[in-house]
């Protein structure tokens, strides 16, 4: 845009030059467009220097994240021991490479993050960490901890899955929507959504009858989109109403590149 301003400027000055003044200003102009062209030359190579010397900075920086979460991973698969110094529980029943991990933006903020997935173990040993990277400090900092039953959207939300089903959902599989929340750099729970299969029970907890008006495509099961604390629980839905309202608020449902954890996988992470 700069260029073209300022050549606009310069045809500007020798027109008015040649029809108002006549040849006499023609040393003028002469002297004039070389002194334009070579400041607009100068600021356009300050300006490919600065776009230059901004991507080095980038490349710095993710060659330092890369190396921060490979180092990570490797003290996971040989010491068992988490970014934050916990250690993984005892009760290992697999290898450790049948857990897994991605190094990829899940939360869209244009930087990776570390997902790992430590499944190999018991069910109550089994967790999700998601991790980010300071460059100030070199230190990783966890953005989520979940059960691993993790599905991730185009718009950086994650739902996750909980660990035991048995509420009156049936086949569906209750789990927790988490948002990011870029000013903390983390993961916040929004809604906690279940469903009430009629086929189950007729009446649930509290002695309430199974809400007939509200399942209008009569399939027997109605879904609920509640506060996470369970302080609030919404108004039931069928199944075209909850579909909309996903479609409408969560986005599309991406795949993560995950990857064995295995110290080839880690040592090759570019």
């Amino acid at each position: 845009m700069k260029k073209r301003v300022i050549t606009g400027m310069m045809t500007a000055s020798v027109i008015v030059s040649l029809a108002g003044c006549g040849a006499g200003q023609k040393e003028t102009v002469e002297s004039t467009a070389p002194a334009t062209m070579t400041e607009t030359v100068a600021a356009s190579q300050a300006e490919t220097a600065e776009v230059t010397e901004t991507e080095t900075t980038v490349q710095a920086d993710r060659a330092s994240r890369i190396k921060a979460y490979q180092a990570a991973l490797e003290n996971i698969y040989q010491n068992h021991i988490l970014p934050d110094g916990s250690e993984l529980r005892d009760d290992i029943s697999g290898e450790m490479s049948g857990n897994k991990f991605a190094v990829y933006d899940v939360d869209h903020d244009g930087r990776e993050e570390l997902v790992f997935c430590y499944t190999a173990t018991s069910m109550a040993s089994m967790t999700a960490k998601i991790y980010d990277y300071d460059e100030a400090s070199g230190e990783l900092y966890e953005e989520l901890s979940q059960f691993p039953m993790l599905t991730f959207y185009d718009n950086a939300t994650i739902g996750a899955g909980i660990s035991h089903n048995q509420g009156y959902a049936g086949e569906f599989w209750p789990y927790t929507f988490y948002t990011y929340d870029a000013a903390n750099d983390s993961y916040r729970a929004e809604y906690f959504v279940d469903a009430w299969d009629k086929s189950l029970s007729e009446v649930n907890y509290n002695g309430e009858a199974f809400p007939d008006d509200a399942d209008k495509d009569g399939d027997g099961i109605v879904y609920y989109l509640e506060a996470p604390d369970g302080s609030e629980t919404g108004e039931p839905l069928d199944k075209d109403a909850f579909d909309q309202w996903i479609s409408e608020n969560v986005g599309k449902e991406e795949n993560i590149p995950f990857q064995d954890l295995t110290e080839d996988a880690i040592s090759q992470i570019q």
